[in-house]
């Protein structure tokens, strides 16, 4: 019998958290009154302004909105300007591109969908300098995604993987989105699948269908609903990442600022529907305790009363670890877990291909039958490299 555990009992924890001066710089960005200014004390007397981490700096722009906004003076302040209005600039060309994608896709009739700092900025930032984009994320449906791929790739947008036809069906199948570049030099995000590790057909229709109408330079599109785009963003960020994932507490502060009262309820289902209450649960929780967002108690009740599978919480302790800390081994089988439930539904004769057709997915190989021969070529490479030292080296004695 599977074990089953009560988040009550026990409560999973990310080791993707901020440090005390890196949630001191997000209150003084997103907090008002004498809590932003005292965090802004806090911050300034602590850090090196010059030496900051990345995702530190990508919240300078807010900072600086925020203390410009509270009449807030320092020298410092230039500097603040400056990367607003850098982030400004870049966010227009991307902006600019992605939304030639969005006329072209919408031209061809493939419906699109804002996702993360596009839509973001769009619905609740409304200004192009204070959300730091690295790419411009943009979504299809599953069905119209070859369709998609190949029309960038008409308009001379650049994917990042060169895939052989049979491959990129493949990697469609098993994988959420591909990045492009375009002709210009800007990055795109294609999505077929809102999050990564629910890829199988219909996995997105509920957020299809709780999306609305929205636009990008005036080319009609659709952005999640208010729940939906929360739930989005507390696990993307829950996924830990080279670059400190500070970014999605500024979102769900900026989400709860422009809708205060999200379908909780529908909140609450999807985060169970998706094996996903343990990350919102402590997502939700650290907001509400640390930037006085007002999560209603019985949310916070209803996900943590949520049983949780042994299964999920290693896979979501996993994935909010650091690489270094994971392994290895612990991180090959994160992503396989994410292969498997790509794969349910598919048919009984799916279950006994799920690993061979894995390896074939990460090792790109063109048929299925490659994998044996591969796997045996790699085995006897690495027993060679080890039996046999490099050029120079000490005999193994």
């Amino acid at each position: 019998m599977r074990s089953i555990y009560s988040r009550e009992q026990n409560p999973v924890k990310s080791e993707n958290r901020p440090t005390p001066f890196q949630e001191a710089l997000l209150r003084a960005a997103l907090l008002d009154g004498a809590a932003a200014r005292e965090a802004w004390e806090k911050w300034k007397s602590a850090v090196d302004i010059e030496d900051l981490d990345p995702g530190s700096t990508q919240l300078l722009p807010l900072l600086y909105r925020n203390l410009k906004r509270m009449g807030v003076s320092h020298p410092q302040m230039e500097r603040f300007k400056g990367v607003y209005r850098i982030t400004w600039y870049k966010n227009q060309m991307l902006f600019r591109d992605g939304a030639t994608v969005a006329r072209c896709l919408e031209q061809a009739g493939i419906r699109t969908l804002l996702l993360k700092g596009a839509a973001l900025i769009v619905e609740c930032y409304h200004e192009h300098g204070l959300r730091a984009m690295a790419d411009f994320d943009i979504l299809v449906p599953f069905r119209e995604a070859l369709a998609a791929i190949e029309l960038l790739k008409k308009h001379n947008w650049v994917p990042e993987f060169d895939f052989s036809d049979r491959v990129l069906k493949s990697f469609v199948r098993s994988r959420h989105s591909l990045g492009f570049t375009s002709p210009s030099g800007n990055s795109l995000d294609l999505h077929w699948h809102v999050l990564q590790d629910y890829c199988r057909e219909d996995d997105d229709r509920d957020f299809w269908e709780g999306s609305h109408p929205s636009r990008v330079h005036g080319i009609p599109t659709r952005i999640l609903g208010p729940a939906d785009q929360l739930l989005h963003v507390c696990l993307h960020g829950a996924i830990w990442n080279p670059v400190p994932t500070l970014r999605w507490i500024a979102d769900s502060v900026m989400i709860l600022n422009t809708f205060p009262q999200p379908d909780w309820n529908r909140l609450v289902s999807l985060s169970r529907q998706r094996c996903r209450t343990a990350a919102m649960a402590e997502a939700l929780t650290y907001l509400s305790e640390n930037f006085d967002q007002p999560i209603p108690r019985h949310v916070l009740s209803a996900l943590r009363a949520t049983p949780v599978s042994r299964r999920e919480r290693l896979e979501y302790a996993a994935a909010s670890s650091p690489i270094r800390n994971r392994g290895p081994f612990l991180s090959f089988w994160l992503r396989y877990c994410w292969h498997v439930r790509s794969e349910l539904g598919r048919g009984s004769l799916s279950r006994f291909v799920t690993f061979p057709r894995f390896l074939q997915f990460i090792w790109r190989r063109e048929r299925l039958r490659q994998v044996p021969l591969f796997a045996l070529r790699e085995g006897v490479l690495r027993l060679w490299h080890q039996a046999v030292p490099p050029a120079g080296s000490a005999p193994l004695l």
